[in-house]
Parts: C-alpha cells; structure tokens; sequence
C-alpha cells in the first residue's frame, strides 16, 4: 500500500513507530507485541532484516539465513494487523566484515585501525563493498516491499554516543585515510602522487571534506535507484547524528561525511538520533535540534530513547512534545525491549504515546 506523504502538523499520518532488534528480543513474544501496540497507538514497527553477514529471512542471495531470529512470522503479522513495516538496513558498520577482511577497516587520521568500541566500521570508498550493500538492501526491499526503510551507518566512522555536546572542541578522530581514499582523493584533483593524510588535513582539508560529503550522498543516489527499482512505493528514512551546525565547527559534515543538504535530494526523512541524556544534553536539545533542521524545510522523523528510569519521565515529555510538534513527521522509538519494561511500571508513559497524533 502507497504511503501518503503528510506535512508536519498532520498528525493523522505522523510516524509513530518503534525498533525492534532481534539480538534484544529474550523471550520475544508477538502477542506481547500486537498488545502493546494497541495500547500505544503505535503505526509502524522497524526491525532489522539482516546484521553482518547473518540475515533474518530465508532465500537471500548474498547471507546465511539465521532460522533463530527469523522474522517472517512477525513480518506476517504486521501486515495482517496494519500495521507500516521498517526495515532497518545496516550500511558501513559490519562486524563480520570488519574481521574478515582487515583491507577494509577504515584508518584514523594516525593510522590506526582498531574500531571505536563495539562499533566495527568499513571504509566508504569501497567500490566492491558498496555494490554488495547496495544488493542486499535491493533484496531486502523486492522480497518485502516495506513501507519504510531505514538506511543506518551510512556515514564515516564516528564513536558520538561517547561525545558529549559539551565537548565541541574535542578531538575527534577522523577517518578515512586508507590508501585507496587517499588514492581516490588525490585523483580527483588529477594529482599523480598519493597525498598523506597530513598533507590532506593541512592544505587540502575543504576539498577533502566535500569529497567525503560526496562519497555518502553518491551511495544514498544509488540506494535510491536500487530500493525504488525494486519496491516504488517505499519511503527511505536515513539516521543522521544528532549535532547542531555549531557543534565542532559542523563535525556533522567535517567528521562523520553527512552533508543533509547534499543527501536530502535521495531520502524521505532524516531521522537525528536525539538520545540527549546519552550525549550529555538538557531536556531543550531536541526542540532546538528539530527547529534547526526544520528551518532547513528538511522532512524530520526524530528518533529517541525510551526512559528506562522513573526519573526520566519528566525528561521524555519534554522531548516528546517537541518530536510530535507541527515541525516534525512524528518519532521513531529506541526501543522495544525498554517499552515492554515499561508496560506495568509506567501507564503513564503509554497513555502519552497513545495521546500523539
């Protein structure tokens, strides 16, 4: 079924949805599931169809079909129930890769590969494993034609669940100066030598940063083609890190290649990953957050996190007046496990989801 496109303000077609991840999901119950959405009013559930090379379906072309954490049972209900389906499609974090293929880890600006944290990231500029990416989300998209998809990572490494806003003048480090970025880079500018990543950070620094903008919203292009082809009628959502412009002199572009100018002509919806109390922000970020980038007349499905304390009820309401204001097309909740917890613990919480639109 098309999905209409509503402006912000319509509450009467705002995304309400919800994560769900297989690897989250002890004692996953669809029953509880189906319940639960009824006393939220939830419209949409997204769910992983594959992560690294396990997928969550059987048939795929490309990986191993992982049986334990099929979702072909609740891909069924959902659609028996009415409810919108999303599909949350992995990009350049990929842990298996990352350990089997060692040319493909992205480098640092000091020639380190090792990832930060759990957070196993692949170099963008490979041609190779772009075209696989890009064939397993054409997959996933022909075989369940999803309302939504929900392209996540699709960005240059950037541990920011561990920066603080406060931090703007941090550090970061910056990637990718692996030899063929850097081979890449320099023939862009017809240079017949391999710039070093000093050279590029101490003379070629802007052009760089739009090669690395370039590098993100050529490979959303070709998502767009590919998911469109395969399924016309679905919508594609992309994460994007949730800094304001004045937050490390633009690091969103600078640092993590996400220029949403260049990207918004290939997607939906931009959905920032406003989880304050993670990155250190106060109850008003996410209301300054979306007034920045509704400005910009950029379609915004926030995404935030669910409190799993009592003391953080206040700080959700507040958040959640803001996600379902007339500058947003509604919110996508992190995630489902914390809103089970919450089921008997927090009425209070459910009858304010169920409130919106």
């Amino acid at each position: 079924m098309p999905i209409l496109y509503c402006s912000p303000g319509d509450n009467s077609n705002k995304i309400k949805g919800i994560k769900i991840y297989p690897v989250l999901r002890e004692g996953f119950n669809i029953s509880d599931i189906r319940h639960i959405i009824s006393e939220t009013g939830l419209n949409a559930i997204f769910y992983p169809p594959y992560e690294g090379k396990k997928c969550y379906y059987p048939g795929s072309k490309f990986l191993v079909y992982d049986s334990a954490n099929s979702i072909l049972s609740l891909q069924q209900k959902i659609k028996t129930a009415g409810i919108q389906s999303g599909m949350i499609c992995q990009v350049f974090y990929d842990k298996d890769t990352f350990d089997e293929k060692e040319y493909l880890r992205a480098v640092d600006d000091k020639g380190s590969t090792l990832p930060q944290g759990w957070q196993k990231m692949i170099c963008p500029s490979d041609s190779n494993y772009k075209e696989y990416k890009l064939d397993i989300i054409e997959e996933v998209a022909g075989l369940f034609k999803p309302d939504y998809i929900l392209l996540d990572f699709v960005r240059y490494p950037v541990f920011w669940e561990e920066i603080k806003i406060q931090d703007r003048e941090k550090d970061i480090r910056e990637y990718c100066f692996c030899e063929r970025c850097r081979e890449k880079f320099s023939g862009k500018m017809n240079l017949t030598e391999i710039l070093s990543c000093e050279t590029i950070l101490k003379s070629k620094k802007s052009l760089w940063v739009n090669y690395k903008a370039g590098i993100i919203s050529s490979f959303l292009s070709d998502c767009n083609k590919r998911i469109k082809k395969a399924s016309p009628n679905t919508e594609i959502i992309v994460n994007v890190i949730p800094w304001k412009d004045n937050f490390g002199d633009n690091a969103l572009m600078n640092i993590a290649g996400q220029n949403l100018e260049m990207m918004n002509k290939f997607v939906d919806y931009f959905s920032p990953m406003i989880y304050s109390e993670m990155i250190g922000a106060d109850e008003s970020y996410a209301g300054e957050l979306i007034s920045e980038l509704s400005e910009k007349d950029y379609s915004i499905v926030p995404a935030i996190k669910l409190p799993e304390k009592m003391g953080d009820i206040h700080r959700f309401k507040a958040e959640f007046n803001d996600v379902f204001s007339e500058k947003t097309d509604g919110a996508i909740f992190f995630h489902y496990d914390i809103l089970k917890k919450c089921f008997d613990k927090k009425p209070e919480l459910f009858s304010l989801i169920k409130g919106y639109p």
